[in-house]
């Protein structure tokens, strides 16, 4: 009870904020996006370590995952300083890792990690070599970002021989449907209005992945107000979490 009346006190901020007052820049800067986000200086989680959210999304991933297969190649699209893939490594039997991100500071880290990095130049798609496969693909938090995020969907899940993880956040959570009633648009950025430029609620997500040809998928909405999340997940559960495995596609 204590824990879903601080999410609710959270989100009434929230109808009201935005998260700086003045744009310093015409469009996203993610080496300083993460050189802000993981800032230890401001008591916030340094490079390398996750966050609560990624050791969910990870763990989630994990319980798909075979425990016996000693040569698991996974590929993570906007793998940002390379924690969840090495929290992956480390939890399953993975041979090879390997990581795409628009920020070289990230990738830094993720070479420090030990991870494969790619750099990318805004579009994945033109930076991932063609005969590259791995059993299972992520793209975390990554989607959103995009302008065409079907092309990137239908890219990995040919790529993946296994399946493919992704998430974003769900645009039909309370706080955002309050945000709207007050005249305001869903807050789902933290350094510029850019940041997100496609949207989906629990609805439109179901009717997207049907839309696109796939017929197999789990979608698991977690996070968000404990117990209303199970209840009535649409509205109360603020992300998805979903699980493409391996399949034909129209």
């Amino acid at each position: 009870m204590k824990e879903a009346l601080y999410v609710l006190k959270e989100a009434w901020l929230n109808l009201f904020r935005y998260p700086v007052s003045v744009l310093k820049n015409e469009h996203v800067d993610y080496d300083t996006y993460w050189g802000d986000k993981r800032s230890e200086s401001a008591g916030k989680i340094k490079l390398g370590k996750l966050t609560h959210w990624q050791r969910l999304r990870a763990d989630m991933a994990l319980s798909y995952m075979p425990k016996s297969d000693a040569s698991l190649t996974i590929l993570d699209v906007g793998c940002g300083d390379g924690g969840v893939l090495a929290y992956l490594r480390e939890h399953a039997p993975v041979s090879r890792v390997m990581g795409v991100d628009i920020s070289e500071q990230a990738l830094i880290k993720a070479r420090e990690l030990g991870i494969e990095t790619i750099r990318s130049q805004h579009d994945p798609l033109k930076n991932i070599p063609l005969s590259l496969s791995a059993d299972y693909v992520c793209m975390f938090e990554v989607l959103e970002h995009m302008i065409n995020p079907e092309a990137q969907l239908r890219a990995m899940t040919d790529l993946a021989t296994r399946g493919v993880f992704f998430s974003f956040p769900n645009t039909g959570y309370i706080e955002h449907r309050m945000r709207l009633l007050f005249g305001r648009f869903p807050l789902q950025w933290v350094a510029h209005p850019s940041e997100h430029v496609r949207f989906w609620t629990y609805q439109d997500l179901v009717w997207w992945l049907k839309a696109l040809g796939y017929r197999e998928y789990q979608i698991h909405v977690y996070k968000g107000v404990p117990v209303l999340n199970t209840l009535w997940p649409s509205l109360f559960g603020r992300a998805f979490f979903v699980y493409l495995p391996k399949q034909s596609h129209s």
